[in-house]
């Protein structure tokens, strides 16, 4: 099991992350969470197993996440809207700011 994030969901917490290992059921090969308005597969569990196809996906220069996730047995985990902020990306300046900005 491999906890896999992306280096730009600064608003994620322990407590979401445990959340996932607690509920990940091994019975898949990967474990991601949804919220109301889409699937976040660069915060999730993911088995080794998978190696294959993700080498496959690459030399196909097929890196669409979401492709991969409907190639392998996903579970997806559930979370309400008032944990869905902590998805948010930050990829520049200017969100970087705002997300300051909102926070103070």
């Amino acid at each position: 099991m491999n906890l896999i994030l992306s280096c730009d969901i600064p608003l994620i917490s322990t407590q979401l992350l445990l959340e996932l290992i607690n509920k990940h059921n091994e019975n898949y090969t990967v474990s991601i969470f949804s919220d109301e308005e889409r699937l976040h597969p660069l915060i999730g569990i993911y088995s080794k197993s998978i190696v294959p196809i993700l080498k496959e996906a690459i030399a196909n220069s097929n890196l669409r996440m979401m492709d991969m996730i409907h190639n392998v047995d996903a579970q997806i985990i559930e979370v309400g809207v008032d944990k869905s902020n902590q998805f948010r990306n930050i990829n520049s300046v200017a969100e970087l700011n705002e997300l300051n900005t909102n926070l103070s």
